[in-house]
């Protein structure tokens, strides 16, 4: 579990003449627990592709395309004004999380997730999805870093009233 795991990070980091190695702590000898964190601690770093992918399907109306049944990738990149190939690259990240399915021949279907990218439907999520993914929405969360709470002063008596410019009660 944890080879696969490591592989799989690796293949996708491998650039010609770069070697990438990650070491999972603790996840010798089958250590299924750690190999998880690993995978899914992997998963929630890189979840921002994804949550952008989602919201460029859901803005070209993707799920409503599909909703009459499969088509290729060809006819949906026709249908909502896209470049065939950088549409198909999409629908795979996509469908290689389970928002659509892939069959033969680049041709895409539904899957119950999708179904909720649906303009009609019963629990609609495609309006949500096409907000998240606008720069407003998504880069308050970029700047995340810079809006670290600062420490706060801890001001004697005096010090204070200096600041406020109030004159200290005669008793103090």
């Amino acid at each position: 579990m944890v080879r696969t795991a490591i592989s799989e990070i690796s293949s996708v980091c491998g650039k010609s003449g770069t070697r990438c190695i990650f070491t999972v702590c603790g996840a010798a000898g089958g250590d299924t627990m750690a190999a998880n964190a690993f995978s899914d601690l992997t998963r929630l770093i890189n979840g921002y592709q994804i949550s952008q992918a989602i919201h460029v399907a859901a803005r070209l109306g993707i799920a409503d395309h599909l909703s009459c049944g499969p088509q290729g990738s060809n006819e949906l990149a026709q249908l909502s004004g896209s470049h065939p190939r950088t549409l198909y690259r999409l629908l795979r990240a996509l469908a290689s999380v389970g928002v659509f399915h892939e069959a033969e021949n680049k041709t895409f279907s539904l899957t119950p997730m999708s179904e909720c990218l649906r303009s009609d439907s019963p629990t609609p999520l495609d309006g949500w999805a096409a907000y998240v993914g606008r720069p407003y929405a998504w880069q308050a969360w970029g700047h995340l870093e810079h809006k670290r709470p600062h420490r706060r002063e801890c001001l004697s008596a005096s010090q204070w009233s200096e600041r406020m410019g109030v004159s200290q009660h005669p008793s103090g």
